[in-house]
């Protein structure tokens, strides 16, 4: 049994625009976020889930000067913006994060042959717990060859700390503060700001004495919503009033993310990925923010997703809708890139068809470090869709709308062969895993075997 969603507050911008074109009273429009209590609860094989509370975000309506549509055509060709579902993401200023070190490994136990998928499987623990110190304890990989059957004993296996990235590179050093506490903001004032890029900023009239008397176990909830994001205080006891509310003219925020390494209860780094290809790094404790790729100097495809790099203070890393991995640095400038800087893959093409197309348009190991960006890497013609980083901070995934799924070596720049798996082609529907080296199996048929 299942229950419809409820219909929305207000209905699309075409419908909304339609109606305001043709001189009709237009529907309600949400401006508060909604809290409620509902009694409701569903049974899982774990137990009973009993729902608290229901927070509905309000989602803004189209911006004033954008015109309205009249008589919207399916068929139509021209571009609409770019949108995305509801993103959210939580913070607690009171957890410590250990140093970006997640690959020392310990003995693990290895899988019964009963519940094993493969009977050469080895099993990856992610589950690693940090010491007091902050050294990682409890990840484990078992000594499994697929070569050799059912492992019947496992050995330690310990592996050296990764690198940061662009490490080797002495333009990328990070510059020795006094003190290393006191962190840099951006330049602009977010509530002063007369830049059309921003419509308007709300800020809670109570913000400095509700910030001053909140614990620092509490939730803050980070969330971008079409053209609007919100910072709300989960500890407080109006979770529907939020502490900052940000409205831009057109372009819609896509996806943003919290750095982790430099959070205290007086600085947290946040950045917001665009609809116009556009990146806004904030500080909303003090309210400040700087643009980047400003009108799409770098690249004007829109961003699908946004990270911060692990372990890394300035660095973080967009992929952007033409099929780019852009490396930027929230306290550089940005500069028109000659994109013929660099030369393909070396390893990525020798490999062929098979891991289709690598390009590294600028590397981080360039010396021309001065301005924006870091690094380019070109994966496709299409659309990248999402990416994430693996545990051991060695490896990035990344999935495209022309079907691959790729893992890339990203401190190296390459498609390397010490990747466990590097490429399922969803197109012909089959999984390829990498088991030792280069040796390539498909999941479809375990006896099919690529050398």
């Amino acid at each position: 049994m299942f229950v419809l969603p409820p219909p929305p507050r207000y209905p699309t911008q075409a419908a909304y625009n339609a109606a305001v074109a043709a001189g009709h009273a237009t529907p309600m429009i949400e401006t508060n976020n909604i809290l409620s209590h509902p009694e409701a609860q569903f049974l899982a094989g774990e137990g009973t889930y009993v729902l608290k509370e229901d927070l509905l975000l309000a989602t803004p309506p189209p911006h004033p000067s954008e015109a309205p549509v009249i008589n919207p055509n399916p068929l139509a060709t021209t571009p609409q913006p770019e949108t995305s579902g509801t993103k959210l993401s939580l913070l607690r200023l009171d957890v410590r994060i250990p140093p970006p070190v997640f690959n020392t490994l310990t003995p693990a136990t290895t899988l019964s042959p009963s519940i094993a998928e493969h009977p050469s499987e080895g099993r990856y623990s992610n589950d690693a717990k940090f010491s007091s110190d902050g050294s990682a304890r409890g990840a484990s990989i078992s000594d499994a060859s697929p070569s050799s059957g059912p492992p019947t004993s496992t050995t330690a296996v310990s592996a050296p700390p990764a690198p940061a990235f662009g490490d080797g590179n002495p333009v990328l050093a990070p510059e020795k503060t006094k003190d290393p506490n006191k962190r840099k903001k951006p330049k602009n004032n977010m509530t002063k700001s007369n830049s059309s890029f921003i419509s308007r900023v709300i800020v809670n009239e109570t913000i400095s004495k509700k910030l001053a008397e909140r614990s620092n176990d509490g939730l803050f909830a980070f969330a971008n919503i079409n053209r609007a994001f919100q910072w709300l205080d989960l500890s407080s006891s109006n979770k529907a009033e939020y502490l900052t509310k940000i409205l831009f003219t057109k372009a819609h925020c896509l996806c943003h993310d919290v750095n982790l390494v430099t959070k205290s209860i007086n600085h947290i780094d946040i950045i917001m990925g665009f609809s116009t290809g556009e990146i806004i790094w904030w500080e909303p404790m003090s309210q400040r923010y700087a643009r980047l790729n400003k009108n799409g100097v770098i690249s004007k495809t829109p961003v699908s997703q946004i990270r911060w790099i692990p372990g890394s203070e300035n660095l973080f890393m967009a992929s952007h809708m033409d099929g780019t991995l852009v490396v930027y640095d929230k306290e550089k400038e940005d500069a028109i890139f000659n994109a013929d800087e660099e030369e393909p893959s070396a390893n990525a093409e020798s490999r062929g068809k098979l891991f289709k197309e690598f390009h590294v348009v600028k590397s981080v190991q360039s010396r021309n470090q001065k301005h924006n960006p870091v690094s380019i890497w070109k994966l496709s013609n299409q659309r990248i869709n999402s990416f994430d980083f693996s545990p051991d901070n060695r490896h990035l995934a990344v999935v495209s709308e022309d079907g691959t799924f790729r893992v890339i070596d990203y401190l190296k720049e390459d498609v390397g062969e010490d990747c466990r798996l590097c490429l399922w082609d969803f197109n012909v529907g089959m999984r390829v895993g990498f088991g030792q080296g280069r040796r390539l199996t498909t999941l479809r048929d375990p006896g099919n075997v690529i050398e």
